[in-house]
């Protein structure tokens, strides 16, 4: 029996191991995290801000069309960023050269409407179960960007194998992460004030925190495949 149990311990992942490897993944990888942060949020801000001066002041149609652009762009860009920060991740599991801000952005276009398939299923399964799916789906992005030859559709299994037996682990991790980044979010908001606070808190959660939170389900995915207890997945 105590055999039995320490075999079914050694199946789940530590939640300390896995945001102290999300931590070490943001701190290595943020020269290519960080920059490719803010054009993927500059791009689509400056369309949108400029759209809304134009339709305000000069020319309202040409804002709503400029308007219109720099939400699909703030989509594509966004899918294209976690799609690429699994390579990134992949890369920093493998200890091979990083790439580049733009290499991360173009790295995974190829997938680019597999991964969006995805992200737009996960959406819809929130209404669903927030919780569960958050849990079960958390590791489809990586399961479909890193296996080409499956339906983008058939990841959302493969998240849920590797999710299976460390559900409330993943769970938990989720949770301590999000109370650690909401911490420093707040102290940011605390020490510059009402008036710059919020200016400056959503430009570091754009540029500095988002980062964190596209590195953390490549990182679950690999713990959570290399435990070496599931039929292989990649």
């Amino acid at each position: 029996m105590a055999t039995r149990s320490k075999a079914a311990a050694e199946k789940r992942i530590s939640i300390g191991d896995t945001l102290t490897a999300v931590f070490s993944h943001y701190k290595n990888g943020a020269k290519t995290l960080i920059p490719a942060a803010i054009i993927v949020f500059a791009i689509p801000v400056a369309a949108i801000i400029v759209g809304y001066i134009l339709a305000e002041e000069v020319e309202g149609a040409l804002g709503v069309i400029l308007i219109v652009v720099g939400f699909i762009a703030a989509i594509v860009v966004a899918v294209l960023y976690h799609a690429g920060v699994v390579i990134l991740v992949e890369q920093l599991e493998k200890k091979r050269k990083l790439m580049g801000p733009i290499e991360l952005l173009k790295s995974a276009a190829d997938r680019f409407w597999a991964v969006l398939g995805v992200i737009v299923i996960s959406i819809l399964s929130l209404f669903v179960g927030f919780v569960v799916a958050a849990v079960y789906f958390s590791m489809a992005i990586p399961a479909t960007v890193l296996n080409k030859d499956r339906a983008a559709l058939d990841n959302f299994g493969v998240s849920a194998r590797l999710a299976s037996g460390n559900a409330w682990r993943i769970f938990w991790t989720y949770f301590v992460l999000m109370v650690i980044l909401n911490v420093v979010a707040s102290l940011l908001l605390e020490v510059f004030g009402d008036t710059a606070g919020p200016i400056l808190q959503g430009i570091f959660n754009l540029v500095v925190i988002a980062p964190i939170w596209a590195v953390f389900p490549p990182t679950l995915y690999f713990m959570c495949r290399d435990l070496g207890t599931r039929p292989k997945t990649s």
